[in-house]
Formats: C-alpha cells, sequence, structure tokens
C-alpha cells in the first residue's frame, strides 16, 4: 500500500484523482486496494505486537527472570530503528510508534480482560474528542466571514508546477488554493 505514498504525491494517496485520473484500470487498482488492504493489517500487526510481548514476557517469567529490562531494551532498540529510518528512508515508518506504544502496553500485560477494555475505549475516545475541541477552537479563532488575501496566502508568484498543486490540494489550505486561482485567472 505503502507504493502509492513512495511513487505519487502525497495527496494521492487520499484523494487518487490528485495524480492521473480514477478511470477503467485506474480505478479498478484503487478499489481493490481500497477495500482489500488499506488500513485492513494495522489491526492484525498491533495484535500480533501484544501477543509477541506476552509471550515474550511470559516465557521469560517462566523461567524465572524478570523481562522488564529485556523488554525495554528491546523497545529503545526498535524506537532506534524507527527513528533513523523515518528520519533517512521514508517519512511514514511506524516502528518508532510501535516502540512507544509497547513501552506503555507492557504496563497493562497482567491487566484483567475489563480493565483492558475499558481502558481502550477510554483511550480511543481520547482522540475524537481532542480533534472536535481543536477544530472548534479553530472555528472560533477565525471569523467566518474573513477573507484571505493574497498577502495571507503568500503573494509571491508561483509557476505553473505550484499553481497545480495548490488545485490539486497537494498544497496549501482550501482558502489559500481558491485564492490562488483567482489570482491565476
Amino acid at each position: 500500500m505503502n507504493i502509492q505514498a513512495f511513487s505519487m504525491v502525497s495527496a494521492a494517496y487520499m484523494n487518487p484523482t490528485a495524480y492521473g485520473d480514477l478511470q477503467g484500470a485506474n480505478y479498478a487498482v484503487w478499489l481493490a486496494g481500497h477495500l482489500l488492504a488499506d488500513l485492513k493489517f494495522m489491526s492484525t500487526f498491533s495484535m500480533l505486537f501484544g501477543a509477541g510481548i506476552f509471550l515474550m514476557t511470559s516465557h521469560i517469567e517462566a523461567s524465572g527472570q524478570r523481562p522488564t529490562r529485556l523488554h525495554y531494551r528491546r523497545m529503545g532498540w526498535l524506537m532506534l530503528f524507527g527513528l533513523l529510518h523515518g528520519s533517512l528512508l521514508w517519512y511514514g515508518d511506524i516502528l518508532y510508534d510501535y516502540a512507544l506504544c509497547g513501552m506503555l502496553v507492557y504496563l497493562f500485560r497482567k491487566r484483567r480482560p475489563r480493565t483492558l477494555i475499558i481502558t481502550g475505549i477510554l483511550l480511543f475516545s481520547v482522540a475524537p474528542c481532542f480533534c472536535m475541541a481543536t477544530d472548534t477552537a479553530t472555528r472560533r479563532s477565525r471569523p467566518m466571514n474573513s477573507s484571505w488575501s493574497a498577502r495571507e496566502c503568500g503573494s509571491r508568484p508561483r509557476s505553473k508546477l505550484q499553481s497545480r498543486m495548490l488545485s490539486t490540494g497537494v498544497a496549501g489550505s482550501r482558502k489559500c488554493r481558491s485564492a490562488s486561482r483567482k489570482r491565476d485567472e
């Protein structure tokens, strides 16, 4: 699934028309990927990651040793690889996130299922609440009838490529893209 991010502009991942048309084979490939693969394996990988933590720590505890030091050392290495990979090779790296989650998940490995379900529901509700709060705050800080001038969106002349990027959603905000289109016309 990451081949789109490697080969096309980043907007094409969420908007397949940002880099070409959505006809014929393009549509078939996009639809198959979107329905069968996109974001479908994250839950599987997450469960396997958690199961791996549980199995490793259980095995070490069964031998009479304490797994804490080994686990956090492993997560430290995973974090280092994630930082290097994310900084040097690809911005979409997930290893750093897995390392952070692995450090937190370790603390919950012996909790009862009910406690885990309640904690999971509470944690999943944080992001939508945070997004709603920041969206409301953003809307309140900007008057609805404010017009965005070319000065606010950057008034320097743009090349045809930059104008195309703005019009297809690759760069800039919606209001700046519309200001750019008006200026280009």
